[in-house]
Order: C-alpha cells, then sequence, then structure tokens
C-alpha cells in the first residue's frame, strides 16, 4: 500500500505530487464545522472528478458546451423576435382610407416613433415639420426614440432625419419638430403655411400613409406602401371644437368623392393652392376630419421657428 501524506497545515496546501497515477489527499473545509473528511483532488486541476489516465475523457466539458448552445439558442430567438416586433407597423396608424395612390409629396413627411410610423406632418422649413401635439403625447414621443422619413411617397422610405427639439403648442392641438439639418433637396418638399380660410366649400385635399380601409380590428388590414390622398371640401370654419384646442380655431371637412382620412392622418397638412391651410387633427373614418387653423398657429410657428406664413 502507497503511503500518502496529509496536510497539518492549511486545508488546501499540498504536500506531495506524486506520479500521475496517483492524487492527494487533503482535507475540505465543511461549515458547520464537523470532523475532517478526505477528498480528492486530480493532478490535471482542482476541482475537476478524479481520473485515471487510462480512463477515457470525462463527459462535463460536453456537458457544459451543450449548456452553452441552448442558452445560444434562445438568445437568437430573443434578438429575432425584437427584430420583428420593432419593423411592425404600429396597429393604429390608419390612413386615408379608400383613396387614391398620390402622385405629389405636398409637403407631407412620415413622423416614426420607436420604429413604428405614427403620424403624418408637413415640412414648412428645411428643418421645421408641422404636426399634431397628439402625436406627441399619445405616442410618448421624444427626441430619443423619434424621426422623420422625408422626400419619398413610399412608406419608411426617403431621408431618416434626427429630430433635435419637439414644441408642443400650449393650448392648441399643433406641434413643430426641429430637424438636426436641412433635408436634402428640400426645396422640392417644403410648402408654406397659409392664414384665413380656403372659404365655405373649398376643395382640399390631404394625404397620409397606412391601412386604406377603417379599422376593424388590430392586424386585420395591411397598410399601404405609398402615400394616399383624399378630396375633401370645407363645410365649416372658425368655430371651437374642445377636442382641437380653445377659440374659434377648427376646421372642418367632409367626403368628396375620393377618401376620407383615417386616425394615423394625424398632423397632415390640409392642402390647397401650394399652402396648407390647417393640421389635421380627427376624423370618424366614414366621411369627415377637423383639424386647426393655421391662422391661429402663425404667431406660435414664427416666435418657435422664424418661419412667416406664404
Amino acid at each position: 500500500m502507497r503511503r500518502v501524506r496529509l496536510s497539518r497545515h492549511l486545508p488546501f496546501e499540498a504536500l506531495h505530487a506524486g506520479p500521475p497515477e496517483t492524487f492527494v489527499v487533503t482535507f475540505c473545509p465543511t461549515v458547520p464545522p464537523r470532523p475532517r473528511r478526505p477528498c480528492a483532488y486530480p493532478q490535471s486541476g482542482i476541482g475537476a472528478p478524479f481520473r485515471s489516465p487510462n480512463q477515457p475523457p470525462t463527459r462535463v466539458s460536453e456537458r457544459i458546451w451543450i449548456r452553452m448552445l441552448r442558452r445560444v439558442k434562445v438568445l437568437t430567438w430573443l434578438l429575432m423576435a425584437l427584430m420583428v416586433t420593432s419593423t411592425t407597423i404600429a396597429p393604429n396608424a390608419n390612413a386615408i382610407i379608400g383613396g387614391k395612390n398620390a402622385g405629389k409629396l405636398r409637403g407631407q413627411v412620415q413622423f416614426w416613433v420607436n420604429g413604428n410610423i405614427a403620424c403624418s406632418g408637413t415640412l414648412i422649413g428645411g428643418n421645421w415639420v408641422l404636426t399634431a401635439k397628439h402625436c406627441i403625447e399619445d405616442r410618448g414621443a421624444t427626441v430619443h426614440n423619434s424621426s422623420i422619413y422625408a422626400g419619398s411617397r413610399h412608406i419608411g422610405e426617403g431621408h431618416r432625419m434626427i429630430i433635435a427639439g419637439i414644441y408642443k403648442h400650449p393650448s392648441l392641438d399643433a406641434a413643430l419638430l426641429n430637424l438636426w439639418n436641412n433635408v436634402p433637396n428640400y426645396q422640392n418638399v417644403v410648402v408654406g403655411y397659409g392664414i384665413g380660410s380656403p372659404g365655405l366649400n373649398a376643395k382640399v385635399s390631404l394625404s397620409g400613409w397606412g391601412w386604406t380601409e377603417p379599422e376593424l380590428s388590430p392586424g386585420t388590414h395591411l397598410p399601404a406602401t405609398r402615400l394616399q390622398i383624399a378630396s375633401m371640401r370645407v363645410n365649416r370654419y372658425r368655430y371651437n371644437d374642445p377636442r382641437i384646442g380653445s377659440g374659434d380655431t377648427a376646421i372642418q371637412y367632409v367626403y368628396n368623392g375620393s377618401g376620407v382620412p383615417g386616425l394615423g392622418d394625424s398632423g397632415a397638412g390640409l392642402y390647397i393652392s401650394r399652402r396648407i391651410f390647417a393640421v389635421h387633427v380627427l376624423g370618424d373614418d366614414v366621411s369627415n376630419g377637423s383639424g386647426v387653423l393655421t391662422e391661429a398657429l402663425q404667431p406660435w410657428i414664427e416666435y418657435i421657428s422664424g418661419i412667416e406664413p406664404s
């Protein structure tokens, strides 16, 4: 029988290192204290199961690799799910219902929040976008989670512009977005805003992106891939609507043969004679929509952006 020396000092201090087939016997500390018991540590490394050189390799490393591969697989599935979620169009982003493909942008841009298209907006200056205030508040939009796509009629395409500042009107449903830089070739996109009203029965148009049918339930309709346009007719203006804001600042427009605005068209400009005269705020998805007149926004727009009416 081979003699093995035991440690009388520190519990893990090795006093003997024999040939490969031998091992060191020491004492393992236990809690609570009790009589010492011997434990074996292999020459190949503390903590690994002891084996003789003639025994087959251990399978511990294989089990470790299997666990790691399983974790990598789970993480891969989670990342794929996050990527799909980040590119999904928001379910409540409706657009022109029953409209037609727009031939021109007429100043319209896409307002995206958290990877989803939220609303429309109008580029009234090289780096200024006019939109609806509830698009900011309802979506929790900030300069960190929002952006503007400009210069294309196709959804999710065009120049992606970073937002530097968000300014909300104190009493009306309108907001200004200040972009870090001018939109490239903005002269081809920008439209001015007017003062006054288009007048009773005036024919106006409104454009937006998203579903082309009323929303029955989330996910039942696919979004349109191009900017849609609706032809409307003014039937009321300069009246009070608390949903839009204080004062006689509202304008109402009704179906005029080609489409009506939906919820996701909020922020779009009411267009006539190469200018916009209102910011679209709400509609019933059936026959009419309402907005806030830009004549009521003029002093605030000039104060914030320095852009005068055209």
